[in-house]
């Protein structure tokens, strides 16, 4: 067996260090050189310009039968310039239509609409700005991966209390950049609000970890996540209605699906659907015996463990846990913050066979 994996990030170092030590060939490509290019394992391949990423894709089939995508924009530019991979390489996760649909955050919220999946209302930007106030607090995000520079925009996501500094952004962005992005109502919740549902799915099988994030790093990424079990109203009206969706569309493959409980009506929002491996990979790895299942959507039941995942993104939460102390002042919260990641059960990048990603 060969495999290309696309991207260069934790998620796709995991998938790299996976398949590396079952004795397939690997190859990693991806547009720009993350964590990944460090490891030990299978050759690696930068090519930065999209069009050209996908030409060399076409080309590699000679060598390659089988492509992992674990990144969002080398995703992006199979979505923008190479559809006609799907047709080349046994592509995971799978069907490419469904790929292409939760590449962009509208379309996701209407192919889970038709289940009952609530997410937040959405608004014209123009119209927001040509009423001249905001009907309640405003978050603003890309609805899709953005494959060029955009100078003037350059964020995850932002959150706007008042008219004025949105107006102050729209103002100062492109109307080009403006098309890339989404403005929703903002949902409040502390960290443990945010939820991921991490699934492996066929139409056979069925793996799965609910993970809460904890805290959460300055750049917006979760640094310390737990795993936890839903209420009965999520895994009724949400998780069950989600897998059966899945599966009746023939997906096959990881997907993880965001949610985010808001603290004062405690229902659940979709915030967004990643259909690749995620930055928690290695946690849902952790949760079964034979995690290289995962990427196939052949995972059992049967090999989930009994242990509660408790997973670290090690470097990233000693600064969480640092900036947490600015606040509190608490020495007592400081170090049982700390001690949390010692405990941990599951890690990011920290892998002792293969150091060099890590430092």
């Amino acid at each position: 067996m060969s495999a290309i994996i696309l991207g260069s990030g934790p998620q796709a170092l995991y998938v790299l260090r996976l398949l590396a030590r079952q004795g397939e060939k690997v190859l990693l490509v991806s547009l720009d050189e993350k964590i990944a290019f460090h490891s030990k394992y299978g050759e690696k391949l930068c090519v930065k310009d999209p069009q050209e990423f996908i030409k060399k894709l076409k080309l590699l089939n000679r060598d390659f039968n089988e492509m992992h995508i674990c990144g969002g924009k080398e995703l992006q530019a199979i979505v923008d310039y190479g559809k006609e991979l799907s047709s080349l390489y046994d592509i995971y996760p799978k069907p490419f239509e469904l790929i292409e649909l939760f590449a962009h955050k509208d379309s996701t919220y209407n192919f889970f609409k038709e289940i009952g999946i609530k997410y937040p209302r959405s608004y014209e930007p123009t119209t927001l700005y040509e009423n001249g106030e905001l009907p309640n607090p405003i978050l603003v995000k890309w609805n899709q991966d953005v494959l060029h520079s955009t100078s003037d925009a350059n964020f995850k996501t932002k959150v706007f209390n008042c008219f004025s500094d949105f107006q102050h952004f729209y103002t100062s962005v492109s109307k080009n950049t403006l098309q890339y992005l989404i403005f929703q109502d903002y949902i409040s919740g502390a960290e443990d609000s945010n939820i991921s549902l991490q699934l492996s799915i066929s139409s056979e099988h069925v793996a799965y970890l609910l993970t809460r994030k904890c805290r959460i790093s300055k750049n917006g990424f979760g640094s310390y996540v737990e795993e936890f079990e839903a209420p009965t109203a999520f895994m009724d009206s949400i998780y069950r209605p989600i897998v059966e969706l899945l599966k009746s569309s023939n997906y096959v493959g990881l997907i993880e699906v965001e949610f985010k409980e808001c603290d004062q009506t405690g229902t659940y929002f979709l915030i967004e659907a990643n259909s690749r491996p995620c930055g928690l990979m290695s946690a849902i790895g952790s949760k079964y015996t034979t995690p290289s299942k995962l990427l196939y959507g052949k995972a059992e039941e049967g090999e989930r463990l009994n242990t509660t995942i408790k997973w670290s993104s090690f470097l990233r939460d000693i600064q969480s846990c640092m900036i947490l102390f600015t606040k509190t002042k608490s020495f007592k919260k400081y170090f049982k913050d700390n001690l949390s990641i010692l405990r941990s059960n599951s890690t990011d990048i920290f892998d002792l066979k293969d150091l060099k990603p890590f430092f």
